[in-house]
């Protein structure tokens, strides 16, 4: 008996050039927003904002020398983030089905 094989093939060139817009279009921020829920105050004291800049940078106007904790604790794990946000790209190109990229690198995304 002869043993036949039937092999497809689907494209998914569409879905990843869909994938790869929404990506284009996203945007990363780190740090303090002004104007984000919680920046103010319900006591008229400086917003959450104003307190990250000046502590970040100082206020020599004021002899407030600079205390940084946001640049610090970000170049002290640059790597873990990179990697983290290359695995949620990762993700995403995969529409989010993590286990789909299983074996492409010897481990998955979920590790």
């Amino acid at each position: 008996m002869k043993k036949t094989i039937s092999v497809s093939m689907v494209r998914h060139d569409g879905e990843l050039n869909q994938a790869l817009q929404r990506l284009a279009k996203t945007a990363v921020y780190v740090g303090i927003a002004a104007g984000s829920k919680g920046d103010t105050r319900n006591d008229g004291a400086p917003s959450n904002y104003l307190l990250g800049f000046v502590h970040e940078n100082g206020s020599p106007a004021n002899n407030i020398p600079p205390r940084p904790f946001l640049v610090p604790g970000l170049e002290a794990n640059r790597e873990m983030i990179v990697d983290g946000l290359k695995g949620a790209m990762d993700c995403a190109s995969y529409q989010g089905h993590p286990r789909e990229r299983e074996g492409r690198r010897g481990h998955s995304a979920l590790d």
